[in-house]
């Protein structure tokens, strides 16, 4: 039997603004849900790979992550993982303290500590196309090393 991939999540909000009046109090909410899914797959909607890690990056340093080669240790054996089309990108900040930025190609974002960057292609054709030289930059301007938390899904090449 073929190996298979799929990926689904789901994103909750549940803003609520309150307005203490003299008699009574005005509240204002409303329920934003969206589903994530991804297929198995290589067309729109799809992807057929997902990489994850646990990793640290020094104070005032930087934590490159090379798309071609991102390092696979299943079951006691190890490989690597070439990802050619991203689908779906999750970096969530672990400290309490650092700020960090996460960059990919020129294109970087600020993470607060505790904060979460999401982006995700959806149902479209929507992607971000990569090639062999293209790398994931997490910096840290702090003085203090910091861990974060990082999801790749998206196509193999």
């Amino acid at each position: 039997m073929a190996a298979s991939f799929s990926f689904s999540g789901l994103v909750r909000l549940i803003p609520t603004w309150t307005e203490p009046l003299d008699l009574v109090d005005v509240i204002d909410q409303t329920r934003l849900s969206e589903t994530l899914s991804l297929a198995n797959g290589t067309g729109a909607g799809q992807a057929n790979c997902y990489w994850r890690d646990t990793r640290t990056v020094a104070a005032s340093g930087t934590d490159t992550i090379n798309l071609a080669a991102l390092p696979l240790n299943v079951l006691g054996g190890s490989a690597t993982l070439d990802i050619n089309t991203l689908k779906l990108v999750y970096v969530r900040n672990k400290s309490a303290t650092v700020s960090l930025s996460y960059g990919i190609g020129a294109e970087t974002v600020t993470i607060l500590p505790g904060g979460v960057f999401l982006w995700f292609g959806g149902g479209s054709a929507a992607s971000l196309p990569v090639n062999a030289t293209d790398q994931i930059e997490v910096s840290n301007p702090g003085g203090s090393a910091a861990d974060y938390e990082i999801v790749l899904a998206g196509v193999k090449a």
